[in-house]
């Protein structure tokens, strides 16, 4: 077998994403926020996670730690720590780091996504969206990018692609080494 690079132009690969991933990424979020939670509650002198009283300053709280859990981390590292672990990030339309607005703009749909629907919103317009976007996404022109698959044209591989990857638009297969063309963020209609 050759060494040689075989590049190949039959149309864009089609990414299918990572599902497992972004629920595996939202359980270790929502694991850490509420344990983060509950430790802030008690900072403040709760002192019981069973009472039924909600004071405003553990609503105050509560906030307070989502706020600078999901948007604060999503706006300095891309991600959260569920994402990172999960191999997740989220980028804007060309790829870069989004800015603290459409991080937090990003997080207040989680009402709708995931809170209020349990979850049923995020994976149907997942799954359905041209850009596999949840409805934050959709409007903020985010990405999650990271834990797609993709099946090498030359020998049928699937493989994960890391979110570096995903960006560069070409991907060496591991299994034949043939390069595969994707649309990074696949805006194509």
């Amino acid at each position: 077998m050759s060494n040689e690079k075989i590049t190949l132009h039959r149309g864009l690969a089609e990414l299918k994403p990572n599902l497992s991933a972004r629920f595996w990424a939202m359980f270790v979020d929502l694991f850490l926020f509420y344990g983060l939670s509950i430790a802030g509650l008690f900072l403040i002198g709760q002192k019981s996670i069973t009472s039924f009283e909600i004071s405003i300053l553990d609503c105050v709280t509560m906030v307070a730690v989502w706020i600078l859990y999901f948007p604060v981390t999503e706006f300095l590292f891309g991600q959260t720590i569920g994402y990172k672990v999960s191999g997740l990030k989220v980028v804007d339309t060309q790829g870069k780091e989004i800015d603290f607005t459409k991080a937090f703009t990003r997080r207040l749909y989680d009402l709708i996504d995931f809170h209020f629907t349990l979850g049923v919103v995020a994976l149907i317009t997942t799954l359905f969206s041209k850009n596999n976007q949840r409805l934050a996404d959709m409007a903020t022109n985010t990405f999650v990018i990271g834990g797609e698959s993709l099946s090498c044209f030359s020998c049928n591989e699937t493989f994960i692609l890391e979110p570096n990857e995903r960006l560069n638009g070409h991907i060496e297969c591991p299994n034949c080494q043939a390069e595969n063309e994707i649309d990074p963020l696949k805006m194509h209609s």
